[in-house]
């Protein structure tokens, strides 16, 4: 009988009819387009077997199965052990075909001991009853202990359950809410701030401060006041105000913050005093035009030096040691000393007149008249000069000849 011949014959009763014949045959002998007879088509088509693995891959034997893989295979496998990764089966020795979902995965999930129905659409092996494609969401998206399908399988959610969401309360530190499920909203406090409260600069909960950032500046004040030994309160000038740190400077003017203000011996605010108790000038004991300070006290002299003038005052020694005032020469020339000397002889006095000039820089010495033999101790001390004659057989009248002015 040849293959695919369909036979007919003429229906007379139809007009241009044919009826089909249907000759009785075997399935063996029938074959579809692709050469393939309805009898391997329909061998063992819901064949069922143990699959062993090697590796990823699973065989299976089916007896009197299919001989060859066509479209609409059907086998129904029991897995040995679980896959590891992309999962092939090779039926009845036909060599691997990869095993797919139905949206053309790849199947990696299979488990040790669980059965699996496989359609064979060609090019690999299509797992049956999978329950339809699934979402994105992973552990990560779930709440535990929740699971969910997913193309892994069954994985249970890790998000925590943390409850209540609770009140924050603001710190000076940061406050951590740990991750997770709030079952409630998370409310943290409203932080209350006045912008003249915070630093020039500084945001804090919104409120932008005001507070002049003074650091690095310097600040004048008007005023200082005494509040205590060693105390000194510093009133500011007005819109000084601000945020002082150890980089701001204050600085007080005063016209009488001077050394001369302040007695010798003594530090104060960084000044070395030079003022002393016990000057006791006046300003018509200074030359005219030049400054000199006298216990803490500015003085500008007012004398006119004068030609000098010589005045002469006898002083008669006896006994031998006086003291005269000693009036400095203001034109830097020795004091002149004239000594006159007395003698008694036999009743008879003999006067000798002798002139000395002592040195205006010179403390204490002696000083002899010239060619006479005779000598004067003078010492100086201050204003005083003292004189002391040769001996004490001789009387002394001292004439003491200075310069001086008006």
């Amino acid at each position: 009988m040849a293959k695919n011949v369909l036979m007919k014959k003429r229906n007379p009763a139809a007009s241009k009819g044919y009826d089909e014949i249907h000759p009785i045959t075997k399935a063996s002998n029938v074959f579809t387009s692709n050469g393939v007879s309805l009898e391997e088509m329909t061998a063992n088509r819901d064949g069922y077997g143990i699959a062993n693995s090697t590796g990823n891959t699973y065989s299976v034997t089916i007896a009197g199965g299919s001989t060859v893989l066509v479209e609409g295979l059907r086998v129904t496998i029991k897995v040995n052990v679980s896959s590891s990764g992309a999962a092939s089966l090779n039926y009845n020795g036909l060599g691997a075909r990869a095993i797919k979902k139905a949206n053309g995965n790849d199947v990696t999930n299979l488990k040790g001991g669980s059965v699996y129905t496989l359609v064979f659409n060609g090019a690999a092996f299509i797992l049956q009853g999978e329950g339809g494609d699934f979402g994105t969401a992973g552990a990560e998206d779930v709440l535990a202990p929740k699971t969910i399908g997913t193309e892994n399988g069954l994985v249970s959610g890790t998000i925590v359950n943390r409850g209540d969401g609770g009140t924050v309360t603001p710190s000076y530190v940061d406050i951590v809410k740990p991750a997770g499920y709030y079952s409630s909203a998370i409310k943290v406090l409203a932080v209350k701030v006045l912008s003249n409260t915070v630093l020039s600069g500084v945001t804090i909960a919104g409120t932008s401060g005001s507070i002049p950032n003074r650091a690095g500046q310097t600040i004048y004040g008007k005023s200082a006041l005494a509040t205590g030994a060693g105390k000194l309160k510093i009133l500011l000038e007005t819109g000084y105000e601000g945020y002082f740190d150890d980089t701001t400077s204050f600085e007080l003017s005063d016209s009488k913050a001077v050394p001369s203000s302040i007695m010798q011996g003594t530090r104060l605010f960084g000044l070395d005093g030079t003022a002393t108790s016990d000057a006791n000038a006046t300003a018509a004991d200074i030359k005219a035009g030049v400054v000199a300070y006298s216990q803490g006290q500015k003085l500008v002299g007012t004398y006119v030096q004068l030609a000098p003038k010589v005045a002469t005052d006898t002083i008669e020694v006896n006994p031998v040691v006086q003291n005269v005032p000693y009036v400095r020469n203001l034109l830097g020339d020795p004091i002149m000393i004239s000594v006159i000397f007395s003698l008694n002889t036999q009743g008879t006095e003999i006067k000798s007149v002798y002139t000395i000039l002592i040195p205006e820089a010179t403390g204490n010495g002696t000083a002899y008249p010239a060619g006479s033999g005779f000598q004067v101790n003078y010492q100086r001390q201050g204003r005083v000069l003292t004189l002391t004659s040769y001996n004490a057989l001789t009387t002394c009248i001292f004439m003491v000849k200075y310069s001086y002015r008006a």
